[in-house]
């Protein structure tokens, strides 16, 4: 089996880009806690690339609802760059009804397949 030079190259992109994602953390105050973990409503953990059996990009990874509360809609937001950190996209996730103490594990569809690095853009929960 022969790999063409493109092939290394995407192969390799992919690689370096699961490496700078792997254990990525946030925090978002949704509903208007401290930036202290114990004391945020919706809790970012880690994420990061996933590619599934058929080629296609995911963004994956857990948001915690660690307020009393339930949110009735949870969104996450991600901008979506190239190899020379130029926009190329954007992709997101939703779920409902996020529970106290539950946690989601979303995984959003990265369509563009230039798009190498992942930045958050938003979480929201109301």
């Amino acid at each position: 089996m022969t790999i063409s030079k493109g092939g290394i190259l995407i192969l390799a992109l992919v690689i370096v880009s699961s490496i700078v994602f792997i254990g990525c953390t946030a925090t978002s105050n949704v509903g208007g806690g401290s930036e202290r973990d114990s004391e945020v409503d919706l809790y970012l953990g880690r994420w990061g690339w996933e590619t599934s059996e058929y080629g296609s990009n995911y963004i994956v990874g857990t948001v915690k609802n660690q307020s009393d509360r339930t949110f009735s809609s949870v969104s996450i937001s991600f901008v979506l760059l190239d190899a020379s950190d130029a926009q190329v996209g954007s992709t997101s996730d939703y779920t409902s009804d996020l529970a106290p103490g539950r946690t989601w594990k979303f995984k959003a569809l990265v369509f563009d397949d230039d798009a190498v690095v992942a930045v958050v853009s938003e979480l929201t929960g109301y």
